[in-house]
């Protein structure tokens, strides 16, 4: 094309080294189209609050964030300084989006729910895993229950997954916390989900078992509700709360298969 922005091409591999022939003279940039460049330096457009350790003075709004946000240039010396050596690879996990997932469980009486995430790993049975601290009640409720169900939230409940990510006294944590239930369908499993969520899962457990410091659940998903009403996911992204905002295809792309 003839206009573009010069790329610096990718060094040889070998120059004759151990008997192999030299490449051949590669040739010092290649053009990229403008419109491909442009999409490079795209910021992104998502909409965050800051938690309120990172916020510093009280803010009233959302902060925007971009590819500008202010990170440590080397973060090697974190772990130096607090003797974590998992902390760089914390802070590198944290660069991955998730869709802000409460998981609920009930055993009788006994009720209570927390902040996860989950993903599908089968679609035939439909299938998705869950990580949960061991100690907490949400597991145990699940392992005696052998159910649980999964809330994907809406962009407009943030304020629910923050109640839900707290701990909480009496057997009900629904009504402690006065998050509003939804009750599961018969033959669910009978764990208690979220109303209002964009999409709610009522799974039965499959498999079980401790991964470090987790333990992940499998469940097969017996019953489903989902408002279409509702596109705009509440995420977890750089350990903020960020929404999707806006989609950028009309499709799912090939290889996709949700």
């Amino acid at each position: 094309m003839g206009c573009g922005v010069g790329v610096p091409a990718a060094a040889p591999l070998c120059d004759g080294l151990g008997g192999l022939p030299a490449l051949p003279p590669q040739p010092t940039t290649t053009a990229m189209p403008i419109a491909m460049a442009e999409t490079r330096r795209a910021k992104l457009d998502l909409t965050c609050h800051l938690p309120p350790a990172a916020r510093g003075a009280p803010r009233t709004g959302p902060a925007e964030l971009s590819d500008h946000s202010t990170i440590p240039a080397n973060l090697a010396h974190v772990a130096e300084n607090t003797g974590d050596r998992y902390a760089v690879a914390r802070t590198a996990l944290s660069r991955i989006p998730h869709g802000v997932a409460i998981i609920g469980a009930a055993d009788g009486a006994e009720r209570s729910c927390a902040t996860g995430t989950a993903m599908y790993v089968s679609f035939v049975p439909p299938m998705v895993v869950i990580a949960e601290h061991p100690g907490s009640r949400t597991c145990r409720l699940i392992q005696r229950s052998g159910g649980f169900s999964v809330s994907f939230l809406h962009a407009s409940q943030q304020d629910v997954a923050e109640r839900a990510g707290k701990s909480a006294e009496g057997p009900d944590k629904f009504a402690t916390l006065r998050i509003k239930p939804l009750e599961a369908p018969p033959d669910a499993g009978g764990a208690p989900a979220v109303a209002g969520s964009m999409a709610v899962l009522w799974c039965v457990v499959r498999d079980s078992r401790e991964t470090g410091d987790h333990v992940l659940i499998t469940g097969e998903v017996k019953a489903h509700e989902i408002d279409e009403t509702k596109i705009d996911a509440l995420l977890r992204f750089r350990r903020r709360y960020a929404h999707i905002g806006h989609v950028t295809s009309e499709e799912s792309p090939e290889g996709y298969p949700t």
